[in-house]
């Protein structure tokens, strides 16, 4: 992919808060998770919430747009002009907790050449068992899926991210649905021939847990569902399968948390 003449060597993380958002895990720490000299950061504002004691209120990029949801506002700002300036996109929630570093996650994501992917739920909240540590994978870091989900972290690389874009509804709020086609649609569509099965993987070897007491209910999130069940994407439909390790031991793993700065040490929190 032709890359843009003001790309820069960074990756770009996007969250969404509201006034809950000050006690959280990541808005106390989302400086030391995500240093500003090899991240961009967008935070997404969907009430009348001050941030300007936060200390990293001058740093990064506010915008506000009241009771709006997540998908809707990457839909609409993080366009595809803005996606091939970064290496890869974070999404994150504003309830995540990571059990790891970004840095090292991505040095490991960028050695496999992974388009998108998403750690292991260690606790709390989650709607898909997939998405749990299997102890058949950890030592091999991960596994080759036909699943993703769209939260709590979700990590892709610009590549992957436009072929997202193009495919996303204007009516996408929760992003409810999208997570059930994206991998085998950014396989076929986006990859060369024979990487079907090369979109999406799930790490085991990285955990973050999710710290709210419930998910988005189906009433709230199943009126999208409906625009990407329609018969353009029936052959994209996951089945919630497991392809293959995405690498044969965890060599990748620890050559990059030998690196200080992709070290595997979980963050401490400040809360």
């Amino acid at each position: 992919m032709t890359r843009l003449c003001n790309a820069v060597n960074k990756s770009l993380l996007i969250s969404f808060w509201s006034e809950k958002s000050h006690s959280k895990w990541l808005s106390q720490n989302i400086v030391t998770a995500f240093p500003e000299t090899d991240f961009d950061c967008v935070i997404m504002l969907h009430d009348n919430s001050t941030w300007t004691s936060h200390e990293a209120y001058t740093k990064f990029i506010w915008i506000r747009a009241q009771r709006q949801i997540r998908f809707w506002y990457l839909k609409r700002f993080i366009t595809p002009y803005i996606l091939r300036a970064y290496r890869y996109i974070w999404v994150v929630n504003d309830d995540a907790e990571l059990a790891f570093k970004p840095l090292h996650y991505q040095c490991v994501v960028d050695h496999l050449n992974i388009p998108l992917s998403g750690p292991v739920y260690l606790s709390g909240a989650h709607a898909h068992p997939i998405t749990n540590p299997d102890s058949n994978f950890i030592q091999k870091i991960g596994r080759w899926t036909d699943f993703v989900e769209t939260g709590i972290v979700l990590v892709g690389s610009s590549l992957a991210w436009e072929c997202i874009w193009k495919y996303l509804d204007l009516a996408t709020g929760f992003g409810w649905g999208i997570d059930l086609v994206w991998c085998k649609m950014i396989g076929i569509k986006c990859l060369p021939k024979g990487q079907e099965n090369r979109a999406c993987a799930i790490l085991d070897a990285f955990g973050m847990h999710h710290r709210t007491d419930g998910i988005v209910s189906i009433a709230k999130g199943s009126p999208e569902a409906a625009a990407y069940q329609i018969l353009e994407y029936k052959i994209f439909n996951t089945k919630m399968k497991n392809f293959a390790p995405v690498a044969e031991n965890r060599d990748i793993f620890d050559s990059c948390s030998k690196n200080e700065k992709n070290s595997s040490a979980v963050i401490v929190s400040k809360l």
